[in-house]
């Protein structure tokens, strides 16, 4: 009999002990019948999107386009970019570099990527890993043809590619050669 006793009273200790833990464990978790993001606008979804760390926003080529256009007050560097472009990779990832020992004011950083929107999640995660600076951007080439022509009269959408834009001090710049790392500081240096 006793040993039956024993079995029972493990078994029922065991039992009680997991109930506890669980409902332990459910009281340090904080409650809330919202849905996660719920009522949040677009744009306190993208502050929380940028807080847990970067990530691309789906653009058009018109709004590339507008990005040329608004390159007025300081120098632009656009970056048209993929992710099985290793020379792009490491050229985006000096870009960051050199930029982020930079004053804001002088430069800014846009980064393209030309990948499929389905490979967004891909793209946030190389932007994250490397903590690439500036501002990123995933072009929607979905239904574009010579979507290339809109950005530069010389450009055959070949990358990686770089363009330096100024309208201030009159840069207009295209560069579709890989850099070394120095090269690209000299360049950059040089336009500010």
């Amino acid at each position: 009999m006793s040993k039956y006793f024993y079995f029972f009273s493990f078994v029922f200790i065991f039992a009680c002990g997991d109930s506890t833990q669980s409902s332990n464990h459910n009281a340090a978790l904080p409650h809330s019948d919202a849905l996660p993001n719920s009522g949040l606008s677009d744009d306190d979804r993208k502050k929380m999107a940028q807080a847990k760390g970067k990530e691309v926003e789906l653009v058009d080529i018109e709004d590339v386009e507008q990005m040329f256009d608004a390159a007025v007050d300081k120098l632009h560097i656009f970056s048209f970019w993929k992710m099985d472009c290793k020379v792009c990779q490491t050229e985006l990832e000096n870009l960051s570099t050199i930029c982020s020992g930079l004053d804001p004011n002088q430069y800014r950083l846009v980064a393209i990527n030309l990948d499929p929107k389905n490979q967004k999640a891909r793209v946030n995660s190389y932007l994250r890993e490397k903590n690439i600076h500036g501002l990123t951007y995933q072009l929607d080439l979905e239904e574009e043809e010579n979507w290339f022509d809109g950005i530069h009269e010389d450009w055959t959408g070949e990358i990686p590619t770089l363009f330096f834009k100024n309208e201030k001090n009159g840069t207009d710049l295209m560069v579709n050669k890989v850099l070394a790392k120095d090269e690209l500081n000299q360049l950059i240096q040089s336009m500010l």
